[in-house]
């Protein structure tokens, strides 16, 4: 997206890096508003071998808010 800007949100739920929520979103509009569906999120979990990486959605249409309880392929 030529001319658009992306804020990133991280929210390191576990305190050790195990699960990491990112967000991504443009920061055209009210970037700040957690509630809006103009999200595009990633899960990323780390045990002691493995990291896995899923997306709830590559689209900026995912609430924020909502991170913990979406589907992540």
């Amino acid at each position: 997206m030529a001319g658009i800007g992306v804020a990133t949100l991280i929210d390191d739920t576990a305190g050790d890096g195990s699960l990491v929520y990112i967000g991504y979103c443009p920061t055209q509009g009210d970037s700040t508003d957690t509630s809006l569906a103009k999200f595009a999120i990633k899960k990323v979990v780390v045990d002691t071998t493995t990291t896995t990486t899923a997306w709830a959605s590559t689209d900026f249409d995912q609430v924020w808010d909502d991170r913990s309880t979406l589907t992540y392929e």
